[in-house]
């Protein structure tokens, strides 16, 4: 058994170890090809650099050099004596400059050309003149007679950058001249941009031994003919060059010009490639020789691979002793296991035996077995039986429910537990407007309001984990056509008689008319709320007014009216009369009262209205309007209203600008059929005509009620309001329209024919008058105001500010026998009895006194229906000193 132990032992151990060996030699070789693949791609890195940064920096240094040449063209004395042919004082005068440009510039070649190519003039070398240049880029710059440049092999075997210019002076080309930098400064740059060495060297197939020479001791240069066979070097940015470049220069061109070079100068390790040097010509002058030190990556190999061996080395010998260990206990349970498989066999032995005694039992039980089964064959087809009447039953009940489910006018869908439709009835198509095959395409999602996707998640959540039967909710469908529809639902999960769920049964009633209805009434309650606030507000304002309107009018009882200060005042008083119209604005949104109507020409109230609607508007108004257009009785601010609505709404029906018409005439209308359906008499007829988008034809019969507007923005109440305003004045309104080609609105007002006399009569604005008034306002600067205007109509005036005072004060001038001869209340006394109360109290006292009314609210019942509470005038406020005067003198007139 030892034998067999060893011997398991090297079968196991000799192969592990030549694969410990195998992964070692192989990890080290990765290494290896990864160094290399590195350098060699940091070389073509650094190689496509140069290629890319050469070029560059050879256009940069070449503008430079134009930009000089550019400058020295312009020179004068440069000009002169070039065409005075003066070669001393030519070179005298671009001497300096030659001398500024290399010590700025590195400039090492400045030449002067004549048209036939000769050389004028080296101003680097003034020995050498005369001879002929034969160069590219001159060659270029005198084919295409524009600037031309490039680097270039001179004669002299130096290898400069040149550019050339074309000379014209006056118009007239007289030359050329050429600026020139030896490549050796072009070097370092690159050297210090890239990090690498650069060696530049020339075949020598290309030089005269002598020349070169010559032209190396002339830059001041060491020339070494020799140290290459094939090459000369004209520049390098390492100071010792290897001699193994050499061989490598001979078959730089061949078939081993990609191949990395590899270098080593003691420590030193370098690795590089060869590039091709291009003159001007694109000719292949020579090669440039890119090198990289990769002395610390290879060191760093080294480190690493010493690791890496050391660290397979250890593993391999841990492993060696594990396993031989390992081994042996394996061995061990070997031997306990075969020990066990024996005895297991001996078992399976004794249990043969006995299997054959049980199966002589099992054929006896079979057959009794066969019999019970005969028994239960016949109870099963006797089962299957029943079953399918059962199948009919369920087959009629499906049918009955079908029959609901098609005709029902609910909504019903049936859906899995994802939410996606399997199935929907008729009704819930019509309902969104898809057909049942693009519904069955689709989720609940996808059908839902966004605001509504997770408003029943929870109750949904409840429903599928058993907590809740069924569930009733509202939520907002999409329809096919985009529109909102809301529905009542109610979800209920099928489960089967495990309890498992099934499938999703929803019940959908369509409620968006019951919902349109409740928004209607909250639409409705806030506008109510909005009208109260609003009365308030007109009220407070109209008596800001009357103080305002009634300082400026005493104001200007003090000063000349030919004085620039009494004009001043007039337009003060004009517009402060103007913001009236405000105030109606507000009401707008206020219900409740009647029109305080007068008798009043209504040009100017049409023509104010207008105008003030249309303020910065980019719709203009024209108006027809003749002078002898009859008078109407009117309030004055809900006319302006009704003008201002229809003129506000014809200009929205024109966004892009136009023009309103707005005529008006005087019309008798008769019983004739196809009238206005108006009472015959005397009317006035007021035309309000757009060029806007116009009126649908099914739209017009519904535009005057509450609520009602074809605008996405709006209260729907503006035409309604107008035609509540007409109708309380005994008026009538009628619209035409045609689409795309505007609306025109007809207002019939009563007319009153006045006479002559009466007519002459209203020409006087404000009227004096004599008596004793009482005064009762809560506000004081009405109060002073009030009574300064009565004092200068000429009346007495006594004040007060509650309606107990005033009862009080009229009883006691009463029983002296020195009565007021008219009275001016307001209606609203705050935390006091206000003007309602206090007439009925004075009544009592005197049942002829005279009480006229006086409020800032003019929706107030009290102010269109004065007369049934007691009084006999009406003052609405904002008032003016003529409109205070024409009423006391009728008040105080009448008998």
């Amino acid at each position: 058994m030892q034998t067999k132990s060893e011997h398991l032992r090297k079968s196991i151990l000799i192969p592990l170890l030549f694969a410990l060996v195998v992964l070692l030699v192989a990890s080290i070789a990765s290494l290896l090809a990864i160094q290399r693949l590195h350098i060699l791609n940091n070389i073509n890195s650094k190689i496509s650099e140069v290629e890319n940064l050469f070029p560059t920096l050879i256009e940069v240094e070449s503008n430079l050099l134009s930009a000089q040449i550019d400058f020295l063209k312009e020179e004068k004395t440069l000009q002169d004596n070039w065409q005075a042919r003066n070669t001393e004082q030519l070179l005298q005068q671009a001497a300096p400059f030659f001398t500024a440009m290399k010590a700025k510039y590195d400039v090492t070649h400045f030449y002067f050309i004549d048209l036939e190519q000769l050389c004028f003039l080296r101003v680097h070398n003034p020995a050498r003149y005369g001879d002929t240049i034969n160069r590219t880029t001159l060659n270029s710059a005198r084919r295409k007679m524009k600037p031309a440049g490039g680097i270039e092999l001179g004669p002299l075997g130096t290898f400069t950058l040149r550019v050339v210019h074309p000379w014209f002076i006056d118009g007239r080309h007289v030359g050329y001249i050429e600026l020139g930098k030896e490549i050796h400064h072009i070097t370092p740059l690159l050297k210090r941009s890239l990090n690498v060495d650069l060696v530049f060297t020339i075949h020598k197939t290309l030089l005269q031994r002598d020349d070169w020479m010559e032209g190396m001791k002339m830059l001041g240069r060491h020339a070494d003919w020799d140290f290459f066979a094939d090459s000369v070097v004209i520049d390098s940015t390492i100071d010792t060059i290897p001699q193994d470049i050499g061989k490598m220069l001979e078959m730089s061109h061949g078939e081993h010009a990609d191949d990395m070079i590899k270098i080593s100068e003691g420590d030193v390790q370098l690795r590089g490639r060869f590039l091709p040097l291009l003159d001007a010509a694109a000719r292949d002058v020579g090669d440039i020789v890119v090198f990289l030190n990769v002395t610390d990556a290879v060191s760093s190999l080294k480190t690493i691979t010493l690791y890496v061996l050391s660290f397979y080395i250890l593993l391999g010998l841990i492993l060696y002793i594990f396993m031989y260990f390992l081994l042996g206990v394996t061995e061990e349970k070997l031997k306990s296991f075969q020990a066990d498989l024996i005895s297991e066999i001996n078992e399976r032995t004794q249990a043969e035996k006995e299997l054959k005694i049980h199966r002589d039992k099992l054929e006896v039980r079979v057959q009794e077995r066969t019999e019970e089964l005969n028994d239960s064959l016949v109870k099963l087809k006797k089962e299957i039986h029943d079953r399918e009447l059962a199948e009919q039953a369920l087959r009629l009940s499906e049918a009955q429910f079908r029959g609901v489910f098609e005709d029902s006018a609910l909504g019903i869908t049936i859906s899995d537990l994802e939410g996606h439709i399997i199935t929907c009835n008729p009704a819930y198509q019509k309902m969104l407007g898809y057909s049942e095959d693009e519904l069955r395409q689709m989720n609940f999602s996808a059908l839902t309001h966004s605001e509504d996707i997770q408003k029943h998640a929870g109750l949904y959540e409840e429903l599928l984990t058993g907590k809740r039967d069924s569930f009733q909710a509202e939520k907002r469908y999409l329809s096919k056509g985009g529109n909102i529809v809301w529905g009542q639902l109610t979800v209920s999960l099928v489960r089967d008689q495990n309890k498992k769920s099934l499938f999703v049964i929803g019940l959908i009633e369509d409620i968006s008319g019951k919902k349109e209805l409740e928004n209607e009434r909250i639409k409705a309650s806030k506008l109510e709320s909005i009208g109260i606030l609003a009365g308030g507000i007109a009220h407070d304002f109209n008596n800001l007014l009357t103080g305002i309107i009634g300082n400026i009018t005493l104001a200007k009882k003090y000063i000349d009216p030919d004085n620039n200060a009494a004009k001043r005042l007039t337009e003060a008083e004009k517009a402060v009369i103007r913001t009236r119209d405000l105030t109606q604005q507000l009401l707008t949104f206020s219900k409740g009262g009647d029109p305080v109507k007068r008798a009043v020409p209504i040009t100017d109230i049409i023509m104010d209205s207008a105008i003030f609607a249309l303020r910065g508007s980019n719709v203009k108004c024209e108006f027809d309007i003749p002078k002898n257009l009859w008078r109407t009785k009117v309030d004055a601010g809900q006319f302006s209203q009704v003008i201002q609505n229809l003129v506000i709404n014809a200009g929205h029906a024109m966004p892009e600008g136009g023009a309103i018409t707005i005529k008006a005439c005087n019309e008798t209308i008769t019983d004739a059929e196809g009238g206005p359906p108006i009472p015959a008499g005397k009317y006035i007829k007021v035309s309000v005509a757009d060029e806007g988008t116009g009126i649908s034809e099914d739209a017009i019969p519904r535009i005057f009620d509450p609520y009602f507007t074809t605008k996405k923005e709006g209260s729907g109440l503006g035409l309604s309001i107008v035609h509540s305003i007409i109708k309380n004045h005994d008026g009538h309104i009628q619209v035409k329209s045609e689409p795309g080609k505007g609306t025109v609105f007809h207002i019939f007002m009563p007319a009153i024919i006045k006479k002559k006399k009466q007519e002459q009569v209203l020409v006087e604005k404000i009227m004096s008058g004599s008596g004793k008034i009482l005064l009762m306002d809560d506000e004081e600067m009405i109060r002073d105001f009030a009574s300064e205007l009565l004092k200068e109509l000429g009346y007495t005036v006594a004040v007060t500010e509650d309606g107990e005072e005033a009862v009080k004060l009229y009883t006691e001038a009463k029983e002296a026998g020195k009565p007021f001869n008219a009275v001016i209340m307001d209606i609203t006394i705050p935390g006091g009895m206000g003007g309602k109360e206090a007439v009925k109290e004075i009544l009592q006292v005197d049942a002829d006194a005279r009480v006229i009314v006086s409020s800032g609210y003019a929706k107030d019942p009290i102010m269109s229906n004065y007369k049934e509470y007691g009084f006999v005038g009406v003052v609405p406020k904002p008032y003016n000193i003529e409109e205070l005067s024409q009423e006391l003198h009728r008040v105080l007139a009448a008998d």
